[in-house]
């Protein structure tokens, strides 16, 4: 969601991707999957999150141990 909305333009010359985090059974049920989850602990779970122009981008994805996002490049699979 962005600003509460589920709709997002994404140009057709980017290529998106991702895969949502594992939803925990204790948390409320809502509108959308998130991609990346921060808790207030410290600690952070996530899937992945890949931006892709031209066949080649950037991917995102969370590192759990650090509560931080990591940035890698990416090509898109054939």
């Amino acid at each position: 969601m962005i600003d509460g909305g589920v709709y997002l333009d994404i140009p057709s010359s980017l290529g998106v991707q991702w895969d949502v985090a594992e939803r925990n059974p204790r948390t409320p049920t809502g509108a959308g999957f998130p991609i990346f989850v921060f808790n207030a602990d410290g600690g952070a779970r996530g899937g992945r999150l890949v931006v892709l122009r031209g066949g080649q981008g950037v991917a995102f994805k969370v590192n759990w141990l650090l509560g931080t996002i990591e940035q890698s490049a990416a090509v898109a699979a054939s």
